[in-house]
């Protein structure tokens, strides 16, 4: 009883959250100073059409890294405007190389290629339980 008394008072203040979203679908100011603040400055800007003529306006964002997407974004920027990455992406990108180079040895048709192949799966198949989403798993080689 106690759980559906409580699921129901969340659903209850989610429905009530939602029904006080403004117009434009931003939520209403939070009451500490900043968002107060921050949010007021930027419907101020947005009413006075300082993002109307933005450079690239109606154009596609281009793709974005599922990586910096998430709440781990800005980790991910600082990494990547310092030259770091994390180990299992400079992983990928040599087992990527390494796999497209075993590739061509089999369509050559050249003998030792099968056996660097196999080789080669084992450590595509250990880095594909390491990343984080199945998403940048590597395709294992066709031998």
């Amino acid at each position: 009883m106690l759980r559906s008394l409580v699921g129901s008072e969340m659903c209850i203040r989610d429905r009530k959250r939602h029904n006080e979203m403004a117009h434009d679908g931003v939520p209403p100011p939070d009451t500490s100073g900043l968002d107060v603040m921050a949010n007021a400055k930027i419907r101020a800007a947005i009413q006075a059409g300082a993002f109307d003529n933005l450079p690239g306006k109606g154009k596609p964002l281009g793709e974005r890294s599922r990586v910096g997407e998430g709440p781990e974004a800005v980790g991910h920027k600082i990494l990547k405007n310092s030259g770091a990455a994390p180990d299992w992406i400079v992983r990928g990108k040599g087992l990527r190389g390494r796999a497209s180079e075993v590739r061509e040895r089999l369509a050559r048709g050249e003998e030792d290629a099968c056996g660097t192949a196999q080789q080669l799966n084992r450590e595509i198949r250990e880095y594909n339980l390491s990343v984080p989403s199945v998403s940048f798993h590597i395709v294992p080689i066709q031998i």
